[in-house]
């Protein structure tokens, strides 16, 4: 029946801490039903916990009636996630899970106000921490090691990243799932003006920037963007070699003060 049950999920030494569908996997209605069948380990707790994150994580899909991983939604004027989520505070009110009290209590905040503004369903899965980091991880990487914004420098950044399309790709090994988001500019919108350059300016930082010529319409634009394109991976490998040797040169600045 634990099928997905691994030596990840039991062996202290081998647990991923940041990965969290151990957790999940782990605390499981399946998990609880089998050790409510074969274990006098109390089995509620497990259920409870699944039921928790099947509510902070409701998307579009279809779910099951009895599983919490629908939609937030009231009906007869009663929403069965508000009630949980309230049972929820109850249970969980100890010290060490004060976050989550918090989490929750500003989940049904947020449900009163998304009514107010005439919202019948939320998909609660849409807030998470996840496409905050891709964002700011980007603009950290736009920016090198300037990790002291103004509000200036910080507007220049978010429209450069806007424009550029850089917010698509996510940094590997991290522990964010792929967001939907999407620029509101593409490049793609810039191709298909009529009035466009002659020359496309390719940018190099090896050396000096090259003339691509360009006919009418798409057709100079697709000989130009695998250009654009590899001169924009020249450029993210040159400020990767640059991020990393201001890292190393700040820690031995602190090494030898």
């Amino acid at each position: 029946m634990l099928h997905k049950l691994t030596d990840e999920h039991v062996i202290p030494e081998m647990i991923k801490k940041m990965n969290v569908k151990n957790c999940t996997q782990t605390l499981s209605e399946k998990t609880a039903a089998m050790l409510n069948y074969s274990s006098k380990a109390p089995w509620g707790a497990r259920l409870f916990w699944d039921r928790l994150f099947d509510s902070v994580n409701g998307s579009r899909g279809g779910s099951a009636p009895v599983k919490m991983r629908g939609p937030v939604k009231e009906v007869a004027g009663v929403s069965r996630h508000v009630e949980f989520w309230q049972e929820a505070v109850r249970t969980l009110y100890v010290p060490s899970l004060r976050n989550w009290i918090l989490t929750l209590k500003s989940f049904i905040s947020l449900w009163s106000e998304l009514k107010l503004e005439g919202v019948s369903l939320w998909y609660t899965r849409n807030m998470n921490q996840d496409p905050l980091e891709n964002f700011f991880g980007r603009v950290r990487a736009l920016n090198h090691r300037n990790n002291s914004h103004s509000p200036y420098t910080f507007q220049c950044t978010f429209e450069s990243l806007l424009i550029t399309d850089i917010l698509g790709p996510q940094s590997c090994n991290t522990n964010c799932e792929a967001d939907a988001g999407e620029t509101l500019v593409g490049f793609e919108l810039f191709t298909e003006l009529e009035n466009t350059c002659d020359t496309y300016e390719v940018s190099s930082v090896a050396g000096p920037s090259a003339s691509v010529p360009a006919t009418s319409g798409l057709a100079g634009a697709g000989e130009a963007i695998p250009q654009l394109q590899q001169a924009r991976k020249e450029k993210q490998n040159v400020h990767s070699s640059a991020f990393t040797a201001g890292y190393v040169s700040r820690i031995l600045i602190k090494a030898f003060e």
